[in-house]
């Protein structure tokens, strides 16, 4: 049984942990095993953080999550009327991870949130279209 969830939440930090547990709660009853929903849910809390601080660093947007399932994984897309990402990020991550070690000897605040995704992760895509920022992700229902 295929279905597809659409929600629709304000860009506001006070909301994470409600878009966390509806996250992780449909993420559940859709078919993922509890680990494999944790790892999609924080995937998600840290792309949501992010748009919610460099994105609409006004404070005013929303922010649009649908969940499509198909049998073997689930699909999200995160969309929002924010600033554009810088696409070269993403595909520099891809291309070479951060050094862990070195950020943590460093000290370095942030920096990590796109490696941990697309370690979480089974896809990872980014696009703009129509002054919009959109997000894919995946993650198999099994390993």
């Amino acid at each position: 049984m295929l279905r597809k969830i659409r929600l629709e939440f304000p860009a506001d930090p006070s909301l994470l942990e409600e878009i966390r547990e509806a996250v992780y709660k449909h993420a559940l009853n859709l078919g993922l095993n509890e680990n494999r929903a944790y790892e999609l849910t924080l995937a998600v809390d840290e792309l949501i953080s992010n748009v919610i601080e460099h994105s609409y660093e006004s404070g005013e947007g929303t922010i649009y999550v649908t969940i499509d399932t198909e049998p073997d994984r689930l699909k999200l897309t995160i969309e929002d009327h924010g600033k554009p990402f810088p696409e070269e990020v993403l595909e520099g991550v891809k291309k070479k991870p951060p050094d862990i070690n070195q950020m943590v000897k460093e000290k370095k605040n942030g920096g990590m949130g796109l490696f941990l995704m697309l370690k979480m992760l089974d896809k990872v895509e980014y696009r703009r279209k129509d002054n919009k920022n959109i997000w894919i992700l995946e993650k198999h229902k099994a390993n």
